[in-house]
């Protein structure tokens, strides 16, 4: 049974589903059956590199709520994250574009190594805090997480460019190239991260 996954790398919902996923699938009586291809889908396609501010004031700007309420949202977030084995921080996460990174996962996904490389991507955006789009830290951590993953080695990482950006054609955007986001306000206020 082949499973494709609609998501983004800054959406905490999105992680939380597939760790839940991955249980219902470990439990299943014929786990080697199932294979996942992971799609791209940006919640914000628009979003600058990196946002400036907190997360928390990010949100309160977006769903115009306060910041109180906002950090609410983030701790409630945080608790079901917990209850999943996940661990937020949204003191440190650092959102931002995501384009680049679904284009890392095509390139895992072209060496077998998808699932390995959405789940680093992930963590280096709710748990280490990474920049998702900063270029300093795109160049070091496609080499960091291909290399800790087994995609590709520092030397190839450097002299292989990422596939390109690919023009918005309803064809290209439902086969192997990221899809982009018309309208992310359908994902709900503790949902965008």
């Amino acid at each position: 049974m082949n499973v494709e996954i609609w998501s983004d790398v800054v959406c905490p919902w999105c992680y939380i589903g597939k760790r839940r996923f991955e249980r219902a699938v470990a439990s299943f009586g014929h786990p080697g059956e199932v294979t996942v291809t992971y799609r791209s889908f940006e919640l914000d396609p628009d979003a600058p590199a990196q946002r400036t501010g907190t997360h928390g004031e990010h949100l309160a700007r977006k769903y115009g709520m306060t910041i109180a309420q906002a950090e609410q949202a983030n701790q409630q977030m945080t608790q079901r994250a917990a209850a999943d084995g996940l661990e937020f921080r949204f003191d440190l996460i650092r959102g931002g574009n995501t384009f680049d990174a679904h284009r890392l996962l095509h390139l895992a996904k072209d060496h077998g190594l998808q699932p390995e490389v959405k789940e680093r991507l992930l963590r280096a955006t709710f748990t280490e805090g990474l920049p998702i789009a900063d270029k300093p830290a795109a160049h070091s951590r496609p080499r960091c997480c291909c290399s800790s993953c087994g995609v590709l080695t520092t030397r190839q990482a450097s002299s292989r460019p990422l596939p390109p950006r690919p023009t918005a054609t309803p064809k290209r955007a439902a086969t192997a190239t990221p899809a982009r986001s018309v309208n992310a306000s359908t994902h709900g206020p503790a949902s965008d991260r």
